[in-house]
């Protein structure tokens, strides 16, 4: 199993299925793709418009390796999967930043994991502070930093290293 077997089994397990909750700003989402990426994907692929609710096995994982695995496909285990789930959640251009601000000389993959679920955190704090209503999704935010630190061995935990939570 490569690593982006092991990080997309992480990402599936954590984003459910069809949600179009009018609360959550990714609007209409399907297994963690919204309407608008798989809308810009279809497009890319000279497919036409399809709700996201009927997006297909294949076409899932061309979404999650050309969208959201770029910025982690060089890194090693466990930086790739925390780069790779946080590019699920804020977009791989932001955490391709953020990246970069935590790329320090000699720091060990597992540091530089660890600040990026250190930007996360912050990054959720910030967006319940300027839209109240997303604190609705504050406890599934914190459950899901804390299973990838646990999946990334980065905490003591009943999952430890591995991804099978």
């Amino acid at each position: 199993m490569t690593d982006f077997d092991r990080a997309l089994a992480f990402v599936l397990r954590r984003e459910g299925g069809k949600v179009d909750d009018p609360d959550d700003y990714g609007g209409r989402t399907n297994r963690g793709v919204t309407q608008s990426t798989y809308d810009g994907w279809r497009y890319d692929q000279d497919l036409p418009k399809r709700d996201v609710f009927e997006l297909e096995e294949d076409e899932l994982q061309a979404i999650y390796r050309s969208i959201y695995w770029w910025p982690a496909k060089d890194l090693s285990w466990p930086l790739n999967l925390v780069v790779f789930d946080s590019a699920v959640l804020f977009g791989a251009g932001r955490v391709s930043g953020w990246l970069t601000a935590v790329t320090w000389g000699e720091a060990s993959p597992e540091a530089q994991a660890w600040a990026i679920l250190c930007f996360r955190r912050e990054r959720h704090r910030e967006r319940v502070a300027k839209f109240p209503k997303q604190a609705k999704f504050w406890n599934g935010w914190m459950n899901r930093l804390n299973f990838l630190a646990e999946a990334a061995g980065l905490v003591a935990g009943k999952h430890g290293g591995d991804t099978a939570a």
